[in-house]
């Protein structure tokens, strides 16, 4: 609570020197003080940026991104969505397939991912090797060749059966938040 000057014995109509007032009122010793200002001014200043640093927490850290991709065998009528995740600040990543028919998204981990320069100026080519995880056991493999926003190769190998089913990429099955897939009559 502020107190006004008559408090202190200080009429509310006279112009008095600072310095009167400094002997009445009981002020810490170093207040005027350049130093003890200095560090008063660098406290305000470190509160001000923690303030505004946990006011906007995405400056701290960023959001995990995320990609999906539409992907149809081209014989056998199977559909499925690829979805794969990524956090930049700890270098993880991971993803998903979840087939048309399923209501069920499989794990997948990130066994294996190789570049290469194709040509100088346009975007790398990069051969990932996701491992399928089910009940607990790895139970198959997909082999996805990429370049840019493109996937030019997919393949899926059953790791009991070995049974191998190859797949392309399905633009016209892209929604803004997941595989649209037409209707099956």
């Amino acid at each position: 609570m502020r107190k006004h000057l008559s408090y202190y014995g200080i009429p509310p109509t006279q112009r008095v020197p600072v310095a009167s007032v400094r002997s009445r009122i009981n002020f810490p010793s170093n207040l005027f003080d350049a130093s003890y200002q200095k560090t008063e001014a660098m406290h305000r200043c470190l509160v001000a940026v923690l303030l505004v640093i946990s006011a906007f927490p995405a400056l701290a850290q960023r959001p995990v991104a995320q990609d999906f991709r539409c992907l149809s065998s081209g014989t056998g009528g199977i559909q499925l969505e690829f979805r794969m995740f990524s956090d930049p600040d700890s270098h993880w990543t991971g993803g998903y397939v979840k087939y048309r028919k399923s209501a069920l998204a499989i794990p997948l981990v990130l066994k294996s991912s190789d570049g290469v320069e194709m040509a100088e100026g346009r975007p790398w080519e990069y051969t990932d090797v996701w491992l399928e995880v089910s009940g607990g056991k790895i139970s198959g493999e997909y082999e996805v060749i990429r370049q840019g926003a493109n996937i030019y190769g997919f393949t899926y190998q059953n790791r009991k059966t070995a049974k191998r089913i190859d797949f392309i990429q399905d633009n016209g099955a892209m929604g803004e938040e997941g595989c649209v897939w037409p209707q099956v009559r």
